[in-house]
C-alpha cells in the first residue's frame, strides 16, 4: 500500500486499524493533534498522525498502558511539525502540494492525458481532498500556470531598486524557472487551440498576468527618468518575448561556456540602450 501524504479521517482509521470514534476522542484529549482543516468540515491528516496512532495502540494494546500513562511517555507532535509547514491558512499545504507536484504531471503527459487519478496519486491524497480544493482538472491547470507566471516575481528586489537592476534580477528569476515555463506555455497553448471556449481567454489573461508587473516597473522607469517615454505595453511585451527567446537559446548551449547571468546582461544592454552606434 502507498502511504497517502494527506488522509482524511475514514483513510486514517483504515490504514491505523484505530476506529474514528477512537481517533475522534484521541483528538479530543489532546493525545493526537488537530487534522490540517481545508474547509469548515474536512481535515486531514498526515502520515504523523498515522505513526503516532500506531505507537499509541503498541502502548495501549500489547503494553497494557493507561492514556494517561501513554500521554506522559510519548512526546506530542507540534502542530508546526503537522506538513512541515506551519502557515496561518493550513489548507494552503494541501493546495500547495497539488498545484506543485501537478505542474511535473502535466509536463510529462500533456493536459489533455492526465486525470485526477495521476493528480491524487502524484500528490498523495484522495480523489475527495482533490474536489475540496479544486472544480476540476482544468481550474487547477489554470492555476497551475498562474503560479509559474508569477513565481519569477517573487525574487523582485525593494521596491526603491534601479528599474534596470530589477528587471535584470527578474529576467535571471525568469531563467530559473524557465524549463517548466515554456513546457507549460507550449501545453497551454495546444490546449487553446484544441479547446478554445475554455482557454482561449484564458491564455490571454495568462499573458497579461506576466506582462501587467513589467508594465509597473517600465512605468515606475519613465517617472524616475531611469527610462524615456515611450509606448510601455509594447516595451513590457518586447521585453517578455526577447527573454523567453533569449532563456530558450541558453538552455539549448547556443552561447557555449557564457554564464547565462552575462548572456542576460548583454540581451538588457540591448534593450536599454539599442543596437545603433553612438
Amino acid at each position: 500500500m502507498k502511504k497517502k501524504k494527506y488522509m482524511q479521517m475514514s483513510e486514517l482509521s483504515k490504514y491505523s486499524g484505530v476506529p474514528k470514534s477512537r481517533i475522534r476522542y484521541y483528538i479530543q484529549t489532546n493525545i493526537l493533534p488537530q487534522p490540517i482543516k481545508i474547509n469548515k468540515t474536512t481535515g486531514l491528516y498526515t502520515h504523523q498522525h498515522l505513526e503516532q496512532l500506531n505507537m499509541i495502540r503498541e502502548l495501549r494494546d500489547e503494553k497494557n498502558l493507561s492514556l494517561a500513562a501513554i500521554r506522559k511517555s510519548m512526546s506530542p507532535i507540534s502542530q508546526n511539525e503537522i506538513g512541515k509547514e506551519p502557515q496561518s491558512d493550513p489548507s494552503q499545504i494541501i493546495r500547495n502540494q497539488i498545484i506543485d507536484l501537478s505542474v511535473e504531471v502535466f509536463r510529462q503527459k500533456g493536459y489533455e492525458k492526465v486525470t485526477i487519478t495521476d493528480i491524487t496519486q502524484a500528490a498523495g491524497i484522495s480523489r475527495n481532498t482533490f474536489y475540496q480544493v479544486f472544480k476540476n482538472k482544468k481550474e487547477l491547470f489554470i492555476t497551475c500556470l498562474t503560479k509559474l507566471f508569477l513565481e519569477w516575481r517573487q525574487a523582485a528586489p525593494h521596491s526603491k531598486t534601479p528599474i534596470p537592476s530589477v528587471m535584470k534580477k527578474m529576467a535571471l528569476s525568469h531563467y530559473e524557472v524557465y524549463p517548466r515555463w515554456n513546457d507549460m506555455m507550449s501545453i497551454f497553448r495546444a490546449a487553446a487551440t484544441k479547446y478554445p471556449d475554455d482557454f482561449a481567454r484564458r491564455l490571454e489573461e495568462a499573458l497579461r498576468i506576466r506582462i501587467n508587473p513589467i508594465v509597473t516597473d517600465i512605468e515606475r522607469g519613465v517617472r524616475q527618468g531611469e527610462i524615456r517615454k515611450l509606448n510601455v505595453e509594447l516595451a513590457a511585451i518586447m521585453y517578455a518575448g526577447q527573454l523567453d527567446y533569449v532563456c530558450y537559446f541558453i538552455s539549448r548551449g547556443a552561447f557555449g561556456n557564457i554564464a547565462p547571468s552575462v548572456v542576460i546582461e548583454q540581451m538588457l544592454d540591448i534593450f536599454f540602450n539599442g543596437t545603433q552606434r553612438r
